[in-house]
């Protein structure tokens, strides 16, 4: 009928980009995170949002294997008990970096009441110092909390890391990336932790944002440049092609390292995203969000680094799980990553019980699967994710044979069958009716549980 697309929960904004992202091409239908190397940011600034314990269920169910969380929140560190395939960095609180740097001890009594209690069972591997608060008046806190929490660790043997986040303003020219150079404020205050990580052999954690690079400036940076779809170099430095900004900005924050003295020091992503609302309205919206982070993703699983660096692979993570309705308000649109309220909050919450585990609400509902896509998951990848979230009646609108193969084996899902329109005229006589099940229907009895059969759809107010 002629109406607006239709959103239901899944969309090309939910599972379409959750499958580019966590699906591989040949993997036999399990689903997996398609690079290791991408981890989820996980906030928690929201009132609607679904309890940790499901979200780390839901998280299991995808095979996301690394999180950051931004505070030692207990309820999320008690949801990854015995989860040790999921693997968190830790962040501590900016408001708590004062304290910290003032008395080693203090640093001691943290250590003991925020990461101690979870060692035996939570796979804890880093712990961040502060979120973006160099260059500015917490800044100055970092290193001396940074060294004292080195130091514990180091003394019992932990395999945990200690860093900081810092964002992309610490680098004043950026561009082209082999005149980036920290600012002044940058210098005194970040080059002393880098240079302290480096003799550790600790990344520095950099969020990088290609979209404040566009908007800021979109009379000379392309949406095809931010969102790495341009297929060609744009600009060349010394012997070095840049397609896109990410690995422009990438690069520029390793030459300013450099030029500090701070040589091979790794870099970890530690937020990329794009908005799916808010801001410049004309680059914010879902489909963009998940341009961007679906060729994040191709990017990373490519191991090609970038051309500062082609011989390391990068490591990042996503931003973020959830729109927080509740972060402070700040010049940042709301950011979408391949999750959102649509997507995840609604999977969630219609999807999870009180204990964590998933099922469908309601053994009465269906899920209509339609197939007239070019940019979707393989038939066999959609049924091991329904699967994964306990779908259990589907529709389909045609006999589709890789449908019907993807469900040999599985009678926990039926499957009602649509007979196309087109075909409905060949039909009307019995031999003819007999010889279409036979082709579409009976090859499939013996392993698929067929529910029912939907003769046409919604043809009786059209004219065959």
């Amino acid at each position: 009928m002629n109406c607006p697309q239709i959103l239901v929960f899944f969309l090309l904004t939910c599972s379409a980009i959750l499958f580019k992202l966590y699906y591989p091409q040949e993997q036999g239908g399990s689903i997996i995170v398609v690079e290791k190397n991408v981890g989820l940011n996980y906030g928690l600034l929201g009132d609607n949002l679904p309890s940790p314990s499901k979200v780390i269920s839901f998280y299991k169910s995808i095979g996301i294997t690394k999180i950051r969380i931004f505070d030692p929140n207990t309820e999320v560190l008690n949801a990854l008990r015995g989860n040790t395939n999921i693997s968190v960095i830790v962040g501590v609180k900016d408001q708590d970096l004062a304290a910290l740097a003032a008395r080693e001890e203090a640093v001691k009594d943290w250590f003991a009441i925020n990461i101690e209690p979870y060692l035996a069972d939570v796979n804890i591997t880093t712990i961040t110092v502060g979120n973006e608060v160099i260059p500015g008046p917490i800044g100055p806190h970092v290193l001396p909390v940074v060294q004292s929490l080195t130091n514990l660790v180091k003394s019992r043997n932990l395999p945990i890391l200690i860093s900081t986040v810092v964002d992309m303003s610490n680098v004043q020219p950026s561009y082209p990336p082999s005149a980036g150079m920290f600012t002044p404020q940058a210098r005194e205050q970040l080059v002393p932790v880098l240079k302290f990580l480096s003799q550790m052999n600790t990344p520095i954690f950099v969020t990088i944002y290609p979209y404040f690079a566009l908007v800021s400036n979109p009379d000379h940076v392309s949406l095809d440049y931010a969102i790495f779809e341009n297929k060609y170099p744009v600009f060349e430095d010394g012997l070095m092609k840049y397609t896109h900004i990410f690995d422009a900005s990438f690069d520029a924050f390793v030459w300013a390292m450099e030029k500090e003295g701070v040589i091979d020091l790794p870099m970890v992503v530690a937020e990329t995203g794009w908005p799916s609302a808010g801001g410049k309205v004309k680059f914010t919206n879902p489909h963009l969000a998940g341009t961007y982070n679906r060729n994040f993703v191709k990017h990373v699983e490519s191991g090609k680094g970038t051309p500062k660096r082609p011989n390391s692979s990068i490591d990042g993570y996503l931003f973020a799980t959830f729109n927080e309705n509740q972060k402070p308000a700040v010049d940042c649109p709301q950011i979408l990553v391949f999750f959102l309220l649509t997507c995840s909050t609604i999977l969630l919450n219609n999807y999870y019980k009180k204990d964590g585990s998933i099922i469908v609400v309601e053994k009465n509902v269906v899920l209509n699967y339609g197939i007239l896509g070019n940019n979707l998951p393989s038939q066999s990848n959609d049924i091991s994710f329904y699967k994964s979230i306990g779908v259990t009646k589907i529709r389909i609108f045609d006999p589709n044979t890789e449908v019907l193969n993807a469900l040999r084996g599985i009678p926990n899902i039926s499957v009602t069958v649509g007979v196309k329109k087109q075909d409905l005229a060949a039909l009307a006589s019995y031999d003819a009716a007999k010889n279409w099940v036979a082709t579409n229907i009976e090859p499939y009895l013996a392993d698929v549980n067929i529910m029912s059969i939907i003769v046409g759809n919604e043809v009786i107010v059209e004219i065959l």
